[in-house]
């Protein structure tokens, strides 16, 4: 059982605007976007802020 589950949901209302684009490529997943997105996702996955 994990420790923590984080429910992001990449299509609600303002978050493609509030977080980096996030693709799925034949290597991996690849982040695109500014600073103040990627630091968005990180405290989100960090569990400082909720989504």
């Amino acid at each position: 059982m994990p420790d923590r589950i984080i429910d992001l949901d990449l299509w609600e209302d303002g978050n493609s605007d509030q977080l980096p684009a996030i693709t799925v490529t034949g290597q991996g997943l690849h982040f695109e976007g500014s600073t103040v997105e990627f630091d968005r996702l990180l405290l989100i996955l960090g569990g400082w802020l909720r989504p």
